[in-house]
């Protein structure tokens, strides 16, 4: 078997046919009631649980690949996804960082995004030992006028926050506190939940106007509450069914995975990072 990062886990498990997500049945989805998502929400969620409960019938049925452009913006440029043969490799481990081209760079041009690209590889050393002078040294070769902290162009690859190592019995019990925590909420607040529960993404993206600003504080909530339990249940589907992200290599392969170099021999090893280990 190979293995993946979470990462990329995460890129196949929202690439679907979403004409055929709809086709999933949510019996048993959890064991408990998940009545604040919404049915498309749910099959979402059912359609993750399949890819890590069973990967070869999930690309069969539900997965449907999706063309990603590189952003031009980043240093490192999109290339193919790779897997590994042993969960100890050292690039598996390896977090996905990315980064911004600064804006005064971006416009002086493509060929000059190009140059700087291959500049920051060259210099890769000195940014993990030395950040404050890879900074200054950026400045004096591209000549800014407003010099960029790292922080300020760290690119957010993730989009979530996970602990290392997280134990599934923790993460079921933090599902359980939050349903029984927005079970609660709703025997508070019955009238707004049943009229706008459902319907918190217009309000929290300014689409569904609410009038009263603590009814809308609430819902905003609410929301921000149902992602929650939402990554919290991608993640237990995770560790209960699939918790090294073990997958055959044929199938990666198939979905346009190559071959961890690190794993099989030599390797550049920024050029990897590119490509999302």
């Amino acid at each position: 078997m190979s293995f993946i990062t979470k990462n990329n886990a995460r890129q196949i498990e929202y690439q679907v046919d979403r004409s055929e997500i709809e086709k999933i049945l949510l019996e048993d989805l959890y064991k408990l009631s998940l009545w604040m998502l919404t049915k498309k929400e749910q099959q979402w969620l059912a359609a993750a649980r399949m890819f890590y409960e069973n990967p070869e019938f999930y690309v069969s049925h539900i997965y449907q690949k999706v063309e990603k452009k590189s952003d031009p913006n980043l240093v490192y440029t999109a290339g193919s996804p790779a897997y590994h043969s042993t969960k100890d490799c050292e690039v598996l481990k390896q977090d996905y960082v990315n980064y911004e081209i600064p804006p005064e760079i971006m416009g002086r041009g493509d060929d000059v995004a190009a140059a700087f690209r291959e500049w920051w590889k060259s210099e890769e050393q000195l940014l993990n030992s030395n950040p404050s002078r890879f900074l200054e040294r950026m400045s004096i070769r591209w000549l800014l006028k407003n010099p960029p902290n790292l922080q300020s162009i760290t690119a957010d690859n993730s989009g979530i926050e996970e602990r290392e190592n997280p134990d599934i019995a923790e993460v079921e019990a933090e599902i359980d506190a939050l349903i029984q925590s927005m079970n609660e909420f709703r025997r508070e607040n019955p009238v707004l939940i049943k009229e706008y529960g459902k319907r918190t993404f217009a309000v929290r993206k300014g689409t569904l106007k609410i009038d009263d600003a603590g009814d809308r504080r609430m819902l905003e909530k609410w929301d921000e509450q149902k992602d929650l339990l939402k990554r919290k249940l991608r993640l237990f589907f995770q560790l209960r069914f699939n918790p090294d992200l073990e997958i055959g290599g044929a199938l990666l392969e198939a979905l346009g995975f190559k071959k961890c170099k690190r794993c099989h021999g030599s390797i550049d090893f920024s050029a990897l990072l590119g490509g999302d280990a």
